[in-house]
């Protein structure tokens, strides 16, 4: 028992021994008003960017209108509104900055289109590959 005493008594020795206050203090700039931060011109606070999307439309002979809808490939809606596919459009979203494609749906389809240079190009026209 002598044996277990002696061996908390040295392990409390060694705690409170190596526990030592830090007498220098840290020293921190004077930011207690706002004009005495200093920013660089080229900071933005900004996650997202504006992405102009245009839509070609397809002329029909018969009206077709369905649901548009752009969303995230995630699924996260960012416009959605009833649509004539025979007219041209132009939408502007804001979308987070690490976003590099987006989800057209018109009625039952769907296309991934790619952002490039902050612009979706999107036709109704179908590209016909020989």
């Amino acid at each position: 028992m002598k044996k277990y005493n002696l061996f908390f008594l040295l392990s409390l020795m060694i705690f409170f021994a190596s526990c030592k206050k830090d007498l220098t203090d840290p020293v921190y700039p004077d930011n207690d008003n706002l004009e005495n931060i200093q920013v660089p011109s080229t900071f933005n606070w900004s996650t997202g960017q504006n992405v102009i999307i245009s839509i070609q439309g397809l002329p029909t002979t018969i009206p077709i209108k369905s649901t548009l809808s752009i969303s995230l490939i995630d699924g996260t809606v960012l416009h959605q509104r009833f649509h004539a596919m025979d007219l041209d459009a132009t939408i502007e979203v804001i979308i987070p900055k690490t976003e590099t494609q987006l989800l057209l749906k018109y009625g039952t389809a769907e296309y991934q289109v790619a952002i490039v240079n902050n612009q979706v190009t999107f036709s109704f026209i179908p590209q016909i590959q020989e």
